[in-house]
């Protein structure tokens, strides 16, 4: 079974075609201006820069390469992770060409990305174990609202936007599926003061909003599973959940830091349309 597009039948605006091809070749577009950092005096800077580093570099990096990397130094030394890391580094921070500094970043985000990839989650294992056929990357949707946007009106969901009035725009990063079942994931490079515990990585979420976007998220994706299983959907035995990996958290290890997890039930799935009506009504969360 291949990924359509993550959009409704209906008449909108055309998404981004995204499938699970047997090549399982990324896109190549980027489609997102470089924002705004701050520095910081060795590793990777704290700022949404690095963090859209990190994400195409999960985008375009073969998974597999920290399977057969047993420690953060072995997956440096891959002359493929080298080049794509050094590549996506020079993009991002131009003035970074040579030096320490390119090499403080470099290991930086190798240790990032090689502790996310091995680390074990309870309900799909290591993203590094993933087929790259069963990976879908930045995947863009389009959520209908059936008439009940304005044009010019704003949302106040992280990284999403009315679009064109009645369509709710935004950028899935990962959606994956393993045993059957379908996941979605956000990788977040957010530095948490008070650490990557369980009850931080909460707070944090709250804070930011981002369960309503992994509302509108689950959303969009159980819109799609409908169109492709019709009424043979069953959640319980299609939909795996979501996951919020904090990725300066991550401790190769296990679940206790860095992660968040959830199964939204059907009964959550229809608190949440009503809930992301509502914030079309009022133009924010309460």
């Amino acid at each position: 079974m291949s990924f359509t597009s993550l959009s409704s039948r209906t008449a909108q605006p055309e998404p981004v075609a995204a499938r699970f091809s047997e090549e399982g070749q990324p896109s190549e577009d980027e489609g997102s201006a470089i924002p705004r950092v701050t520095a910081t005096p060795a590793g990777l800077p704290f700022g949404t820069v690095s963090g859209t580093l990190l994400h195409s570099v999960f985008e375009r990096l073969d998974f597999s390469k920290a399977a057969r990397a047993e420690n953060v130094e072995a997956f440096l030394a891959d002359a493929d992770v080298v080049r794509l890391l050094d590549q996506q580094i020079r993009e991002y921070f131009p003035a970074t060409l040579d030096g320490p500094r390119l090499q403080d970043y470099r290991a930086d985000a190798g240790r990032l990305v090689w502790q996310t990839l091995r680390t074990p989650l309870m309900a799909t294992g290591r993203l590094c174990d993933l087929a790259s056929v069963d990976r879908l990357h930045e995947l863009q949707f389009y959520y209908p609202l059936n008439g009940a946007g304005e044009a010019g009106k704003t949302i106040e969901i992280a990284d999403v936007q009315v679009c064109r009035g009645n369509y709710l725009f935004g950028v899935i990063d990962l959606v994956f599926r393993r045993g059957g079942r379908y996941f979605l994931l956000d990788f977040k490079s957010n530095v948490l003061d008070g650490g990557y515990a369980t009850e931080q990585i909460r707070q944090s979420m709250a804070e930011h909003r981002y369960d309503l976007q992994y509302q509108l998220y689950t959303l969009a994706l159980v819109r799609w599973l409908k169109q492709i299983f019709g009424a043979a959907l069953d959640l319980e035995k299609h939909f795996g959940g979501v996951y919020y990996l904090y990725l300066r958290g991550m401790n190769e290890s296990d679940e206790t830091t860095g992660v968040f997890h959830c199964r939204p039930t059907s009964h959550d799935i229809n608190d949440y349309e009503a809930k992301i009506a509502g914030l079309l009504d009022t133009g924010g969360p309460a």
